[in-house]
């Protein structure tokens, strides 16, 4: 049986701030969006468009602690890790599907193009 590697490296903007949670164990976790932009094309009518994707991604304990002191909506940010698929109901009980992904390495580039780079070794 063949196995399979689950890795995603996004480059985008946040697309807000992060939001940190610092649980009692001592363990953070960070979210926020990432977008990215595909190059332009020609559409049918012969201008040009351009697709945005949104991705939710989470950080966890040391690159949490880093997305709350330095990452802020707009920065230009490089993730990779993996990928998951994850389900939630509304309180309407309307089940919706969505994708997160959760980084082990990130990069930004910060104020004064100042570059940070900071990994995680689990």
């Amino acid at each position: 049986m063949a196995s399979g590697i689950n890795k995603v490296i996004l480059i985008g903007n946040l697309g807000r701030d992060p939001e940190v949670q610092h649980f009692d164990n001592g363990v953070n976790k960070a979210t926020f969006t990432l977008a990215t932009t595909e190059p332009a094309f020609k559409g049918k009518d012969g201008e040009k468009v351009q697709h945005t994707e949104w991705h939710n991604i989470v950080l966890w304990r040391g690159l949490a602690d880093v997305a709350e002191r330095f990452l802020k909506k707009g920065i230009q940010f490089i993730s990779k890790g993996g990928s998951a698929n994850a389900n939630m109901k509304t309180k309407r009980v309307r089940k919706s599907s969505f994708m997160k992904s959760s980084a082990i390495r990130c990069r930004c580039w910060a104020a004064r193009k100042r570059m940070m780079e900071t990994d995680l070794h689990p």
